[in-house]
């Protein structure tokens, strides 16, 4: 049996991503940033953490059609409550199954509760009272169908 993490909870488990007080932003958006790459079936996540101190974050692939304010949907591939040092980070998720994916992420002060937030979900507006400093970030998998060196486009498969 394989355990699927509801959304809100694989990002927003306890500990250091403990919901904040209300307060204004102080953090910078550009300051932790995600960018993603596929090939085939492996998504390759990489958070930059250029804040200069440790960050704590957690990110999860929902499929596009999902919506994370609803509690049934779950995330296809998931990390949270990972501690991130300065710099890049890579996360690799092998075997994605084929659709169009949104990658939603949150970062925080590795201090515990504080000002300094970063990303695009879950809710940040209603979880920390702060706006979101990006947008989910669209992902689409689409494996090749290959006969020896001869690799049909995405969806020729037979």
């Amino acid at each position: 049996m394989t355990l699927v993490p509801r959304v809100a909870v694989a990002l927003l488990a306890a500990g250091p991503l403990a919901l904040f007080l209300a307060a204004p932003a102080a953090a910078d958006p550009p300051d932790v940033t995600l960018a993603a790459a596929v090939a085939g079936s492996t998504v390759t996540t990489t958070l930059t953490n250029d804040t200069g101190a440790d960050i704590v974050c957690g990110l999860g692939g929902l499929r596009a059609a999902d919506d994370i304010v609803n509690p049934e949907s779950v995330a296809v591939f998931h990390r949270s409550n990972v501690v991130i040092g300065p710099g890049p980070r890579e996360f690799v998720f092998e075997a994605v199954p084929d659709g169009d994916y949104l990658i939603h992420w949150i970062c925080s002060e590795n201090a515990g509760p504080g000002d300094e937030v970063w990303g695009s979900a879950p809710l940040p507006e209603a979880a920390y009272a702060k706006p979101a400093t990006a947008e989910p970030l669209p992902v689409t998998v689409r494996t090749q169908t290959c006969f020896g060196s001869l690799c049909l486009p995405p969806g020729l498969g037979l």
